[in-house]
Order: structure tokens, then C-alpha cells, then sequence
């Protein structure tokens, strides 16, 4: 890109295939269900990426993705957000074109919206293994009962089993603390089903989802399901956990240089917290960073610059902390690109993306 209006987001087909593939592979070898979740992207022209290599479900984080991805032909969609009665109208129109999965962790969210669902949808029990977001706890086994026979009640639902995030999986550093971290989900999750199964509730599935557990595991035994998000694009954060290298992540913001200060290091692009988020990462050296910056290369981006980085955001603007020599030898108008630290916010920020 010789000259931008704005930023722009650039998406490496190359390298989002490469990520889809080597996930599916990896399902395959385990003997899983792989149901991505596409709130990474939101993208049908990815989703149909994720179609040529044989993905048939997806995991999707609203009505509305959903309503959008059904609309684009998916005919098996996992609503990743605890069901709420406002959304039954969405929900009764996913079901009516495939097969909708709707979670919970409530006997009452299960009584309300199966009140007004008119199609037969399949629900999975949240279960909180240790992220604290939403689900049962694992230690409340009397309501784990209660929703389970609310579901059984029901005249719309039909229980599929337990699923969980482990989102806590973000701050492993080191491959052990994964395996242990899996042991432990896996463990509580299979003590839940055998409860259920005492209750007389058979077939239970368990479906986990998560990018680092997912990446960097080679075996996941004892799980039905996976779901991971982040693999397709890949970003700072799951390149400093281990879960990628720099040359996996898929995505990147294309930044017009809007001001130079190389007595003070700073080189100012057009592309800000609007652009990036305001997420950020703290390396184990306590630098705080907003993104990697690249140079344009050929039609993508080269590795990261040594020593450049994203040092803070306002609203449009984004301030680069570089060399002096980097940065004088920019000029108005030219394009650097920003690797962002959360892909899945930043992907948000647009519209449409460019593909290279």
C-alpha cells in the first residue's frame, strides 16, 4: 500500500489458511468436533476458508453474528453467550434454518426463553471451571441438577452436555502449567457428567474453547468438542504465551504516518485506539505496548522492526516508540503496519478488511 486515507485492516490469506488447516488437522488427529469461533474474523469469506477444509459448525458470540453467519449458508451454529428471552426471536430464526446450540447456566434462562421458542433447540450447561465469567460452579451440584432437569422439562430443548472457557489458559507461560491447567478443566468436567449420569442423564458431551489450550496441546483426550477463536488470525498475546510465532499472526492494521518526532523517538501514525483498541500487552521486562510495527513488504508486512512499538493510543491517534535513524527515514504519508495485541478486538474496529 503506497498512500492510505485511513487505516486499513490486511488479512495474509496464505497464513489464515495455514492456521485453519494445521487446527483441523489437529482435530482430526484427536478425533474431535472442531466448531471454531468466528467472533475472531466475523468474516463469511473466512468462514468459507474454514468450509474448503471441512469445518461444517461454527461457535458464534451473539444472535446477531449468528443471524449474519446463517445467513451466509451455516446451518450448525453454537450461540456462546448464556441465552437470554429478548433474543428468542433470533433465536427461533436460526433454529427454523439448521440446527441452533444455545448455553446456559440457569434453570430460569432455560424456563424463560423456552417460553417463547417455537423450534426445537439443542442446549449446553455453562460450567465455570475457574475463569469466574459466567457458568455453574462446579462445586454447585444442586443447581447443576435443577438446570438439567429444567432442560429435560423443557418443550424446545434438548441437553447436549457441559461446556466450559477456560480463559484463564491466556496466562500460561509455559507448556507444564497448560497440560495441568487441562487436567484440572477435564477432571471437573468429567465429575460433573458422572453426576449427571447418576441422575439418569446419558450421552453427555464435554466442549471446551480456547486458542492456547487448543494450540499448543497435541493431545486432547477426553473432550468431544473444541472451539478455539484467536488460532485463525493469531496476535501479540498468543505469540507471548507460546501459542504462535510472529510469522503465524494473519492480521495486521495498515497505518499512514501523520507526524514525525525523532528527537523524542516518536513516529505518529493515523490508527488509534479506535483502530487498535485500547488493549495492551506488559512483557515480563514491564514494557507496556500497544502493537508491533512493520514495514511494508511486497503486498503484506516484514517481520516486526527491532526495538519499534506501539507505545501508547488516543482516539485516531497511535504514538511509535522506534530509533531515530527508523524513524527519519520515514516520511508523511508512508504506510507502516500495526500487529495488534487482541486481534478479536481489533478485527471489531472494521468494517471490511483488505486481503493479501
Amino acid at each position: 500500500m503506497e498512500s492510505l486515507e485511513q487505516p486499513v485492516l490486511v488479512v495474509r490469506e496464505d497464513r489464515v489458511r495455514a492456521n485453519i488447516r494445521r487446527m483441523v488437522e489437529k482435530a482430526r488427529a484427536n478425533n474431535l468436533t472442531l466448531r471454531p469461533h468466528v467472533k475472531t474474523h466475523q468474516s463469511p469469506l473466512v468462514g468459507e476458508w474454514m468450509r474448503e477444509e471441512g469445518i461444517e459448525a461454527i461457535t458464534v458470540s451473539s444472535p446477531r453474528m449468528g443471524d449474519r453467519f446463517s445467513s451466509a449458508g451455516w446451518t450448525d451454529i453454537t450461540v456462546a453467550l448464556p441465552m437470554q428471552p429478548g433474543a428468542a426471536d433470533a433465536y427461533n430464526a436460526m433454529a427454523a434454518a439448521g440446527t441452533l446450540q444455545l448455553i446456559t447456566d440457569s434453570p430460569e434462562a432455560v424456563r424463560s426463553v423456552d417460553a417463547r421458542l417455537s423450534e426445537p433447540v439443542v442446549c449446553w450447561i455453562e460450567a465455570d471451571t475457574g475463569y469466574h465469567r459466567t457458568g455453574l460452579g462446579v462445586w454447585d451440584r444442586e443447581r447443576l441438577i435443577e438446570t438439567a432437569c429444567a432442560i429435560d422439562d423443557s418443550a424446545h430443548f434438548s441437553l447436549a452436555g457441559l461446556l466450559t472457557h477456560t480463559g484463564s489458559s491466556y496466562a500460561c507461560r509455559d507448556l507444564r502449567a497448560m497440560a495441568d491447567l487441562y487436567e484440572d478443566t477435564l477432571n471437573q468436567l468429567k465429575a460433573l457428567r458422572t453426576l449427571l449420569a447418576e441422575r439418569g442423564f446419558e450421552d453427555i458431551q464435554i466442549s471446551i474453547g480456547d486458542t492456547p489450550m487448543c494450540s499448543q496441546l497435541d493431545r486432547l483426550p477426553g473432550v468431544d468438542e473444541i472451539r478455539p477463536g484467536n488460532f485463525v488470525y493469531y496476535d501479540l498475546m498468543m505469540e507471548d504465551n507460546g501459542s504462535c510465532l510472529e510469522r503465524d499472526i494473519a492480521v495486521a492494521v495498515a497505518c499512514p504516518v501523520i507526524a514525525k518526532h525523532p528527537e523524542r523517538n516518536e513516529l505518529i501514525v493515523h490508527g488509534g485506539a479506535v483502530h487498535l483498541s485500547k488493549e495492551s500487552l506488559c512483557y515480563e521486562s514491564g514494557l507496556l505496548v500497544f502493537g508491533k510495527v512493520a514495514d511494508p513488504e511486497g503486498d503484506a508486512w516484514s517481520a516486526s522492526v527491532p526495538g519499534a512499538y506501539v507505545q501508547d493510543t488516543s482516539q485516531e491517534h497511535g504514538v511509535i516508540h522506534a530509533d531515530d535513524t527508523w524513524i527519519k527515514g520515514k516520511a508523511l504519508g508512508d504506510v507502516v503496519y500495526i500487529l495488534p495485541v487482541h486481534a478479536c478486538l481489533t478485527a471489531d474496529m472494521f468494517d471490511a478488511f483488505s486481503v493479501v
